[in-house]
């Protein structure tokens, strides 16, 4: 590796897409694709609260479902000589399950335990912490300050420059 790239410092995005913590998931949807991220640091009130990827939007669309699927059978257990009703039933919990989605906020699906590291952290401990952590981001902060992130791309571009020469 280059001498000259040892440190996140190094090679952390400065330039960071930020979103509120009161954003809703729809409007959480729409800035990951606007801007070609599967994730972003959650602040409120300028003060960084937590993380967010589109994963944390599946897990709770999958929570929704099972929840959704869990009171459709146990409506259909009751349900079985009015199957007219049971239809009627099924559709309000597929859309009370939707509007539940809708109301979401991005603080309600959000990691809270934010992987950071200092600005001064090894390229390598940045690495380890990814891996150790099974994430694809980690936030760079310095005096509880967010100041940057590091990401699995920016270390797979690092890979193939060093690779390259």
């Amino acid at each position: 590796m280059d001498d000259a790239i040892r440190t996140a410092r190094d090679v952390m995005q400065t330039n960071l897409l930020t979103i509120s913590a009161d954003a809703s998931l729809v409007e959480l949807e729409r800035f990951l694709l606007q801007h070609q991220v599967g994730g972003a640091p959650v602040v409120d009130d300028q003060q960084l609260v937590g993380v967010v990827s589109r994963s944390d939007i599946v897990r709770q669309l999958d929570l929704d479902r099972g929840l959704a699927d869990i009171l459709v059978d146990y409506q259909h257990d009751g349900a079985l000589h009015a199957p007219r009703a049971a239809l009627r039933e099924d559709e309000w919990i597929t859309s009370a399950a939707t509007d539940h989605f809708r109301g979401l906020r991005v603080r309600d699906v959000m990691i809270r335990d934010v992987i950071t590291a200092s600005p001064d952290a090894s390229v390598q401990q940045v690495t380890r912490t990814m891996l150790d952590n099974g994430v694809h981001r980690v936030l760079i902060t310095e005096d509880e300050f967010l100041v940057g992130i590091v990401t699995s791309t920016d270390l797979m571009r690092l890979v193939v420059e060093y690779t390259s020469r």
